[in-house]
């Protein structure tokens, strides 16, 4: 059942249940006003037969109060004679006001009831959507189910449950989808199939990249913009304004792009790898030419497939 048809639900409980509880004034002013009736015997004195068929009889009755004889005519269902007597009540304040029988304290069904009715109402309104809240996503797990890839393409991939022979498409995260071109190729290089103007050392780098992504984790991208660096051994020692020194490891380093303006100026290198992204600058302590050079030398003693792109803005 949906949220909307439980609202529903609980606002009809609601309306019937306040109804039936405002029942309980019209319950204790009967009864309030039944205190003070007192029981006694009248004589029938006349009755006519009812000739309608309505099951009920008019009869006329003589009943006495402290000593003062009272008539009443009413209609009585039961079959009675006349001289007989019969059971009624009359009130002590107003001896003329009298009634056959006391009104039952079953009358106080309905505005109990009507108490829990609200109860349910409530009940259905605010639990039900609380856990529904709560457990609006629910992952179950089947440890025996067997699913088959029976279709793909750049960014889905199509997904058969063999158990219930079932069918469900499955969206690729990005990574997923990033990969798709690259295997392409390397199943090209395992069927030696490779087109004529395809760059073999592109080929190797993003060989060389698939690979690396699946032996090593991934981790969280930093964009650093250094003030000065070192390069010592193979790491690319660098510090930047108000932070300690951080090093980058070369051999990680997967792509460098220089930055080149209208006048042919080396204006910046970008340098990134899996941890980190370095924006290099013209700044006091940075000589972007000498700095692109050691780079370059160290870089290629770990990487020789290093995919280097040139970025030239016109200005």
């Amino acid at each position: 059942m949906t949220n909307k048809e439980i609202s529903i639900r609980s606002i009809i409980f609601l309306v019937i249940g306040l109804l039936l509880v405002l029942s309980l004034v019209i319950c204790i002013n009967i009864v309030s006003s039944e205190k003070d009736l007192v029981a006694t015997k009248a004589t029938v004195i006349s009755i006519k037969e009812d000739k309608d068929g309505t099951g009920k009889n008019d009869i006329t009755v003589v009943y006495d109060v402290n000593n003062v004889t009272y008539k009443y005519n009413f209609y009585y269902k039961d079959e009675v004679k006349v001289d007989e007597e019969v059971d009624i009540f009359y009130h002590e304040k107003n001896v003329t006001s009298v009634q056959l029988k006391k009104t039952s304290k079953l009358i106080f069904i309905c505005p109990l009831l009507g108490i829990l009715l609200c109860v349910v109402g409530l009940f259905e309104l605010f639990g039900r959507n609380k856990d529904d809240d709560e457990e609006e996503i629910i992952i179950t797990k089947d440890e025996d189910l067997t699913t088959k890839v029976v279709a793909e393409d750049e960014r889905t991939q199509t997904i058969k449950i063999i158990n219930n022979i079932e069918e469900s498409n499955y969206i690729k995260t990005s990574e997923e989808t990033e990969e798709v071109p690259v295997k392409e190729i390397i199943n090209k290089l395992d069927n030696n199939v490779i087109e004529d103007d395809f760059n073999t050392r592109q080929i190797d780098h993003l060989v060389d990249m698939v690979r690396r992504e699946v032996d090593e984790p991934k981790r969280e991208k930093v964009k650093v913009i250094p003030s000065s660096y070192k390069i010592s051994d193979n790491y690319l020692y660098f510090k930047e304004k108000g932070k300690p020194e951080d090093k980058l490891d070369i051999s990680k380093i997967r792509s460098l792009v220089k930055t080149i303006n209208s006048e042919k100026k080396l204006i910046k290198i970008t340098i990134k790898s899996e941890q980190f992204v370095c924006i290099f600058t013209d700044m006091p302590k940075i000589n972007l030419d000498k700095f692109a050079g050691e780079l370059h030398d160290s870089i290629k003693v770990y990487n020789r497939n290093l995919l280097e792109e040139i970025d030239y803005k016109e200005w």
